[in-house]
């Protein structure tokens, strides 16, 4: 009985130990779009971030332009 139940949980090893390259493969896949959504948020905040700094500049111009 005991020799049954080692032999049963080898394969159950050797089956998790198959999955392993699909495991990775599926991680890998996730990181990749992970990445991808992490550049694409990174870009619309600093097109934000440009966006405002314009608007602060032009301000800033018209200021000036007033005090002249």
């Amino acid at each position: 009985k005991q020799i049954r139940e080692m032999v049963e949980q080898q394969h159950l090893l050797e089956a998790d130990r198959g999955q392993i390259p699909y495991k990775l493969k599926n991680l890998r896949a996730d990181h990749a779009t992970w990445k991808t959504k992490e550049e694409e948020w990174k870009k619309v905040r600093m097109e934000e971030f440009q966006a405002g700094l314009n608007e602060l500049a032009h301000r800033f111009y018209l200021v000036d332009e007033e005090k002249k």
